[in-house]
């Protein structure tokens, strides 16, 4: 399930159900389904996967582009040795609208290691940028090909680049497009020679300008620090990059405190800095007081969210999030059963506030834990959205976590040990609100799954519809839900 887009008077989904026959074979069947904003299915049309010539294709995604669907697909011509993209319009009503076209294509020489292509929607949702990386040679440099094209399929324009990083030793990820068309990424690069008392990686942001065909790179530097991760955007207002993350004491990829520059465009160089330690006791309520004493840091943080204000200030949020294999062994004939299991972590969640002057304003903890075994994490994460000088965020919570904020030390985002949510059709789906101006926190139920049992909240699948109505989603079984959260 996914929502795709949305108009003035609804919103598109997307909706894969998996049917089981009489031998217990599994068949995927897609549907493109239209609500309105009062939730009222407009229809629920089946898209078609299989070409009459090329047969069984492989479905990319739908988006939503200049206000008009746009349906890509893939296919493997196993003779060509080729990996080839296709898109489509699909009309108001879903239908297919139009020939289908071919938009990409790589080589491919073996069909284990097909390639992969990856579809990025500007800004301003007027254009749709296609990427695919060549296949990996060794001792070589990242070399990528990006097509842009508008809401009407038309090719504006298409570039072969090549990073000055080696492939073996650099990721590039996180695209961006401006209003301006300018195409952005940040690239992370692995020190070859591992050092002690020297950074594991060397950060970078890389934009393309179409106009001028020139790539300009901008190194993310923090003098005196380690940095383990970074997010960045696009501040056009300003004519700066801006970037925000974490950074250790040490070597490593764990986190000591939160960092936040602003790159000038045009000089390339670092304007204005923030930076923030965490300290012993905010490092304790997620590693314990020992740990923390000790000097060790935190781990396992994603970015999440990175939110430039009006006023000139951001916000930034990271999630943890880690999974683990765990492996039994078992057999009392002599045959020894291996079976393994993949453990889901969605825990804590970090939220920093960025002062408009760059300084960090403060920090904060939003007290969570959830777990989950062979989903996928399924109902865990959760979801976030703005609202003038207010941060929500809804996420299934344990039941026994509502009194968690009765506490002053809990309004101040101070570790309160929380109880794990591992049964979401046990949980409550709990709305965070976090004050901007003082980091404080409350809290409040919006429904009970376990009294509620016709849906469980999917906090990562919702669609904000306007500057005060979130779509959210649920669903147990076979059972769906769409609701409104208003934000007052």
């Amino acid at each position: 399930m996914a929502i795709v887009g949305h108009d003035q008077n609804g919103y598109y989904a997307v909706r894969n159900y998996v049917v089981a026959s009489a031998l217990i074979t599994y068949a995927d069947k897609l549907y493109l389904e239209r609500y309105s904003t009062s939730h009222e299915m407009e229809y629920s049309h089946e898209i078609k996967l299989k070409d009459e010539e090329l047969g069984k294709m492989k479905y990319e995604g739908i988006y939503y582009v200049g206000g008009k669907l746009i349906m890509f697909t893939s296919h493997y011509d196993k003779k060509a040795d080729r990996n080839i993209a296709y898109a489509e319009h699909l009309s108001e009503s879903g239908e297919p609208e139009g020939d289908r076209i071919e938009i990409d294509r790589l080589f491919s020489d073996k069909i284990a290691n097909k390639g992969s292509f990856q579809f990025v929607v500007s800004e301003d949702q007027s254009k749709i940028l296609v990427i695919h990386q060549e296949m990996y040679k060794k001792d070589s440099r990242e070399k990528f090909f990006y097509k842009m094209f508008d809401q009407n399929l038309k090719l504006l324009w298409e570039k072969k680049m090549e990073l000055p990083f080696k492939d073996k030793y650099s990721s590039v990820g996180g695209y961006k497009i401006d209003v301006g068309g300018k195409v952005y990424a940040q690239c992370g690069v692995t020190n070859e020679k591992k050092e002690k008392g020297k950074a594991n990686y060397t950060y970078y942001i890389i934009e393309y300008n179409p106009t001028e065909d020139k790539m300009e790179k901008y190194h993310v530097n923090l003098k005196g620090k380690f940095i383990s991760d970074i997010t960045y955007a696009d501040d056009p207002k300003h004519n700066n990059i801006v970037c925000a993350g974490f950074y250790s004491n040490k070597s490593g990829a764990g986190m000591a405190g939160v960092f936040y520059m602003r790159i000038n465009k045009d000089s390339k160089e670092i304007t204005e800095k923030g930076i923030k330690d965490f300290g012993k006791e905010f490092l304790a309520q997620f590693i314990g007081e020992k740990k923390a004493a000790k000097g060790k840091e935190a781990y396992a943080f994603d970015m999440r969210h990175f939110i430039l204000r009006e006023d000139g200030g951001a916000i930034l949020v990271a999630e943890q999030f880690y999974v683990q294999e765990v492996c039994r062994s078992s057999g009392s004939t002599g045959l020894t059963v291996q079976r393994c299991d993949l453990h889901y972590y969605y825990k804590d969640i970090i939220c920093a506030s960025i002062n408009p002057d760059a300084s960090i304003a403060w920090v904060t903890r939003v007290p969570k834990s959830q777990h989950s075994v062979n989903d996928g994490g399924f109902y865990l994460s959760y979801l976030i959205s703005l609202k003038g000088n207010q941060i929500f965020f809804l996420f299934n919570d344990n039941p026994k976590n509502m009194k968690l904020l009765s506490t002053a030390n809990a309004k101040k985002g101070k570790g309160v040990p929380v109880k794990v949510m591992a049964n979401p059709k046990k949980s409550v789906a709990m709305l965070y609100t976090l004050d901007m101006t003082t980091g404080e926190i409350d809290s409040k139920p919006l429904f009970n799954a376990k009294t509620d049992k016709a849906t469980i909240l999917r906090p990562k699948l919702y669609q904000q519809i306007n500057d005060k109505d979130v779509v959210i989603y649920g669903e147990r079984g076979r059972n769906y839900k769409f609701g409104t959260m208003s934000l007052n």
